[in-house]
């Protein structure tokens, strides 16, 4: 199968996914925040951060449950995380920091990757103006921009694509980008 057949099989999946854990994680009638009109200072005051730890407890146990069984046809072209808490709250934390300096960033896009997932594959670079094409289907259906998202009252998951031969440098880049709110945190006090 090649990479686009197979873009086109992953991305619809990963979207009955997510639609599937908000319903789950719903049902459980947690708070519901307004992700777009939060900033991330709003949302650090607001207590968003007691409601991450529960989100992120469940989808680890649909990750096991769910996710592990429905994507394990696409292994080894595509990789799924949770993030951790620490890792969400230091992100969100870093991001209120520079808030001061640079005015508020949204916390929908903050908090875009609770849940990850990367497809990695060949001839992505070679194929890029297919993949754009498919990604704009997808967009248009309401499936997917960046990432997906089901409102403004949901987490979104985040989707990314990447090249094989891009791999190494794809990760070093994401060392340097923990690196760097690493000495944020630090700067900050934390």
């Amino acid at each position: 199968m090649n990479s686009l057949n197979i873009l086109n099989r992953i991305i619809p999946l990963i979207d009955r996914l997510y639609l599937k854990y908000n319903q789950i994680y719903f049902a459980g009638k947690p708070k519901v925040y307004i992700m777009n009109k939060l900033s991330c200072t709003d949302a650090l005051n607001d207590g968003i951060l007691f409601a991450i730890p529960n989100y992120l407890s469940l989808l680890q146990q649909y990750q096991i449950d769910t996710i592990n069984n429905r994507c394990k046809c696409f292994l080894p072209c595509i990789r799924y995380r949770v993030k951790r808490y620490a890792t969400a709250s230091q992100k969100l934390k870093a991001k209120s920091l520079l808030e001061k300096e640079n005015g508020s960033y949204n916390i929908g896009k903050v908090i875009n990757d609770l849940m990850g997932f990367r497809i990695i594959l060949p001839n992505i670079n070679e194929n890029k103006d297919k993949i754009e094409l498919i990604l704009e289907r997808y967009k248009d259906k309401g499936i997917i921009s960046r990432y997906f998202k089901e409102s403004n009252k949901t987490f979104p998951w985040e989707l990314q694509i990447w090249d094989m031969k891009d791999e190494m440098q794809n990760n070093s880049l994401h060392s340097e980008h923990e690196l760097q709110r690493k000495v944020i945190l630090k700067r900050g006090g934390y």
